[in-house]
């Protein structure tokens, strides 16, 4: 595979796990708006973000990783 491929790989998996962090802050706030707001019980909306953040965060760090990954053997 060449180099350069490798650093197009390498940056759409950066620019993809941005996008995912940057998500993953906008739920954070989300949920703890939804823990804050005493217009309803919002508790199984709160409890279905925080499940997905956890697998979120995973996501990212893999995909960082094997940026990481990438950059040592470009």
């Amino acid at each position: 595979m060449q180099i350069e491929r490798l650093d197009n790989i390498q940056h759409d998996l950066e620019d993809t796990a941005a996008h995912l962090d940057a998500l993953s802050r906008m739920l954070r706030g989300h949920a703890l708006y939804l823990r804050h707001s005493r217009l309803a019980d919002n508790s199984a909306d709160i409890a279905f973000i925080e499940r997905h953040l956890s697998g979120l965060d995973l996501s990212i760090s893999d995909l960082r990783g094997v940026a990481r990954n990438i950059a040592k053997v470009a």
